[in-house]
């Protein structure tokens, strides 16, 4: 099973965009209504630029509307998460922060729940531990 839902639309519905630099795919629908959508995997995909170009208060906003798991912001590159924590603290509302806390689980997303995606993570044993024990000094 590869994760990838298709059934974004109607049948005979027709591509009419696709923003470049965002997740954004803009369908005609059979009726003619135009339907603007962020399929899951060009979304995670927006999200992994976002977090390899340092833009996490952009990510934590995204993740938090498009309802995607707190975990992949952690566990797409848990070293670069861990290395520029206090500028992720600086950039992100504490209300997104508590949010990202309080959804941590130890299970890796990006061999799991976004397995369609190339995870670029061997699993982070102890991610839990892990970010509280950097989180705390800087609160």
């Amino acid at each position: 099973r590869s994760g990838i839902n298709a059934e974004y639309g109607e049948r005979g519905a027709r591509l009419v965009i696709s923003d470049p630099l965002s997740s954004r795919v803009v369908l005609q629908m059979p009726r003619g209504n135009l339907e603007l959508i962020h399929p899951r995997p060009l979304l995670l995909t927006h999200l992994a630029k976002l977090i390899d170009q340092h833009e996490y208060g952009t990510v934590f906003e995204t993740v938090r509307k498009h309802r995607v798991n707190m975990n992949f912001v952690y566990d797409y590159h848990p070293d670069q998460f861990r290395e520029n924590i206090s500028g992720i603290l600086g950039s992100t509302s504490g209300t997104l922060m508590e949010l990202f806390v309080a959804e941590l689980a130890a299970e890796d997303t990006t061999l799991s729940m976004y397995s369609f995606m190339t995870p670029q993570s061997s699993g982070s044993p102890g991610k839990v531990g892990l970010v509280a024990r950097d989180l705390i000094p800087l609160l």
